[in-house]
């Protein structure tokens, strides 16, 4: 996960996890405090969303799963030690709490569409096995799940309860059963959510999340092999960075972002009612120059502060503003 947008979040809660305390932000990113009367270790004091583990799939801090950190932080403590954080949209890299919930190993299993398989067909149906897993009906359970013999109906029955709220909250459909619910749910593969890209009144320059056709005079052309580093230097303070029939949005500010290969823009907008700073990003996809919005603010301030922590540049917020001209960004 880019950590563009790391410092865009609504809400921080504190939590304690493993004797170290946390602030935790409702984007999914986490910052370990020090220990009061203990050294500053490395991993103390910034914020991040956690380094990628190659073999789980998960965001790690250390060796400490990060959605565990933050499912503490705004979902309590796991109920029991066999509770484990289930990532609702199945991507283990969306930390944020919304995409997170407590679940018990027996709920793990039910959600997982190869293992749910294999219940229903030792049972006959997953309703089968809510009524008494004790008695697989078809075929013996293999040796790994042969635990869930021995699951209580009153763990069933809460489960069940639990699964079906599930199947309310997403609105499937009330004439199915709950294990056609069961195996649909997490066997569907999700599409990415990509940007909506379109032309731009620029050769080689197109548009994503952003609606008016606009000119780039700064996008290097086509024909001359331009490339992100040429597109950078560009990126004077004061140059006209987009126009088009509402007005004109002006440099303040571009730099590589350290950990993507893509330019990252803090544009004043012209005319613009409230949000007059904006945030651009551009990468080189397929011969041409995406040009990405990010977003709108309403302060110079908030915007880059938001830039800083993409790009990894340090940001002084005391007068910033008052540095800039009345004629800024004037032709």
């Amino acid at each position: 996960m880019s950590d563009l947008f790391i410092n865009t979040f609504s809400e921080t809660r504190t939590c304690t996890y493993k004797d170290d305390t946390y602030d935790v932000r409702d984007n999914g990113a986490i910052l370990r405090r020090s220990r009061p009367n203990g050294r500053h270790r490395q991993l103390d004091g910034f914020w991040t969303y956690g380094k990628k583990d190659d073999k789980s799939g998960y965001a790690k801090f250390g060796s400490e799963p990060v959605h565990r950190i933050v499912a503490s932080a705004f979902h309590g403590h796991p109920p029991t030690r066999q509770h484990i954080v289930d990532h609702i949209d199945t991507n283990r890299m969306n930390n944020r709490p919304a995409n997170l919930r407590w679940i018990t190993k027996l709920e793990n299993i039910l959600l997982n569409p190869i293992t749910l398989k294999r219940i229903i067909e030792a049972y006959g149906s997953v309703e089968e096995f809510f009524a008494d897993p004790s008695k697989p009906k078809a075929k013996p359970l293999a040796g790994q799940f042969d635990w869930m013999r021995t699951v209580s109906a009153s763990e069933a029955a809460a489960s069940r309860e639990k699964l079906e709220d599930w199947a309310k909250s997403t609105k499937s459909s009330s004439g199915g059963s709950l294990g056609e619910w069961l195996f649909e749910h997490r066997s569907r593969v999700l599409p990415p959510q990509l940007p909506e890209i379109t032309r731009s009144l620029t050769e080689g320059a197109l548009q994503a999340n952003w609606v008016t056709p606009s000119q780039f005079p700064l996008c290097p052309k086509q024909s001359t092999g331009g490339s992100l580093a040429e597109y950078s230097s560009a990126l004077t303070f004061g140059a006209t960075f987009s126009s088009n029939e509402y007005g004109k949005s002006f440099v303040v500010e571009g730099s590589p972002d350290l950990r993507s290969n893509c330019v990252v823009v803090v544009c004043r907008i012209e005319n613009a009612p409230i949000n007059n700073w904006g945030i651009t990003t551009i990468y080189f996809h397929d011969g041409n120059f995406i040009h990405e919005n990010k977003g709108t603010f309403i302060s110079l301030v908030e915007a880059m502060e938001v830039y800083a922590s993409g790009t990894g540049d340090y940001f002084r917020p005391d007068g910033f503003e008052a540095d800039l001209s009345p004629s800024f960004g004037a032709a």
